[in-house]
């Protein structure tokens, strides 16, 4: 999995691709101040599903495959435990709209591979 690419901010603010993180600092008289960290993610989010599986093996597969083709854009595993699936998702978009863009590509240039692929919302990460 790509890591999220990281930009630093001065005066506690630091994001991530999909988070953004705020530090505070309580300063207290004749003590070292303290940081406490605060993830505030980014949600929901749309993206589009290009597998799922029940073998991890086969979802990390999928993704690694994907990846050397698209080597900038983003891509997840996240493990749907309700149904015992490792869905495959690509891209983060904060609109469905911007995610069909992404969608129309796949389906246009690999037909015969992303023919079957959807848009997915995806809340409470």
């Amino acid at each position: 999995m790509i890591p999220p690419k990281k930009n630093s901010i001065k005066k506690g603010f630091s994001t991530k691709e999909d988070t953004i993180i705020v530090t505070k600092q309580k300063i207290k008289k004749n003590t070292s101040p303290s940081v406490e960290f605060y993830k505030i993610k980014q949600n929901p989010f749309y993206s589009i599903q290009i597998g799922a599986f029940t073998k991890k093996e086969n979802a990390l597969k999928s993704q690694q495959y994907f990846q050397k083709i698209y080597k900038t854009i983003p891509t997840y595993i996240i493990y749907e435990k309700s149904l015992k699936l490792h869905r495959v998702l690509v891209g983060r978009f904060s609109t469905p709209e911007l995610a069909k863009n992404l969608l129309s590509t796949l389906q246009s240039q690999h037909p015969k591979k992303y023919y079957d692929v959807w848009i997915a919302k995806i809340e409470n990460l």
